[in-house]
């Protein structure tokens, strides 16, 4: 009964051998085409509806999203679509965001660093709304930089102009040249 149980175990053996070397042999390593268009080469992570934000003290500091997100390998930089930056304020005073069709993170770990925007590039600001192609946020300096044509608007201001920086926390924003202004007043618009 031993001999008969030795056989059977060592055929098994001998079968499972065969079929995991031939398994083996017969499969092609994948290329990179082969993974299809969604595969970034460069990118160490690939992630749908991207969030990042950093809480300090039990309060948001800032916050971004994305549609989607391509963690470069190096450097610590982030590819992003259709991106959201969200500037919490102190106090009681609203958020200032910036938008943009596609957009490059950079954080220095956990820390973000900067952030560039392209593409209908549109900044909410108290009740200002600045629309550009290109702004670049600078966390360190708390700046957003715009470096070509730039137009606000508000309730009662129209601005139109070549360049910008806006102080996110305090509040003030520069236009560098070529400024256009039109102020209207509220109640001849309605």
């Amino acid at each position: 009964m031993r001999r008969a149980l030795l056989v059977v175990v060592a055929v098994a053996l001998v079968g499972i051998s065969f079929e995991v070397t031939r398994t083996v042999a017969t499969r092609q390593a994948r290329t990179t085409k082969d993974l299809g268009p969604d595969f970034v080469a460069n990118a160490a992570q690939h992630i749908l509806n991207f969030k990042r934000t950093k809480i300090e003290r039990g309060r948001t500091v800032w916050e971004i999203t994305a549609n989607d997100a391509r963690v470069q390998a190096e450097g610590g930089g982030v590819a992003v679509e259709a991106p959201r930056v969200t500037l919490y304020m102190r106090g009681d005073k609203k958020p200032a965001h910036i938008d943009g069709d596609v957009g490059h993170v950079v954080f220095d770990g956990s820390e973000l660093k900067e952030v560039l925007l392209t593409g209908a590039v549109k900044v909410e600001l108290d009740d200002l709304t600045l629309h550009a192609e290109t702004a670049t946020y600078d966390r360190s300096t708390d700046r957003i930089t715009v470096p070509g044509t730039v137009h606000i608007e508000g309730e009662t201001l129209d601005v139109t102009g070549e360049g910008m920086e806006v102080d996110v926390t305090p509040r003030v924003m520069r236009v560098l040249r070529a400024v256009r202004t039109r102020i209207s007043n509220n109640h001849a618009r309605s």
